[in-house]
């Protein structure tokens, strides 16, 4: 009974926690991959002003 019981508290303590750890790192992953994302976008932009500055340059 006791075995159980004490199981019993360790499930209820390590399965909020295990919980916690992967909602971290999900939102983790998640802000990782928007400021990628961000950063290819930022990228392209500047890549597109370029090439629509550089016809200007050869007139």
């Amino acid at each position: 009974m006791l075995c159980h019981f004490s199981s019993e508290t360790a499930r209820a303590k390590v399965l909020p926690n295990l919980v916690l750890i992967l909602l971290h790192s999900f939102m983790w992953v998640h802000v990782e991959e928007s400021m990628i994302l961000e950063k290819l976008e930022s990228e392209l932009y500047r890549l597109i002003l370029q090439m629509w500055e550089l016809p200007q340059f050869i007139k």
